[in-house]
């Protein structure tokens, strides 16, 4: 896949993470509403290029009335840069 950008290739990332149907090992988040709340929050599409796009935290607020900090946050603890992931603006 590409990527719009480093968010949205770190929620992408987080995605796959939490997929109960991954190979990886299992990863075990804390019983937290806010960031069970914010994790699966943001929507996503394509860009006309076909790269895959997450919804702004601008548009998040709009939508919500509150930032998703606590899943920004979260996600981007999980995020590597050497895993080969494609992103580019």
């Amino acid at each position: 896949f590409e990527f719009l950008n480093i968010r949205a290739a770190a929620y992408w990332h987080m995605r796959e993470i939490l997929d109960p149907d991954s190979e990886d090992d299992p990863v075990l988040l804390p019983d937290d509403p806010d960031m069970i709340g914010d994790l699966p929050t943001p929507k996503w599409t394509r860009t006309s290029s076909g790269k895959i796009k997450v919804e702004s935290k601008k548009d998040i607020r709009k939508r919500l009335g509150h930032s998703p900090d606590v899943g920004d946050a979260v996600v981007l603890s999980f995020w590597e840069e050497n895993i080969g992931w494609t992103w580019r603006s």
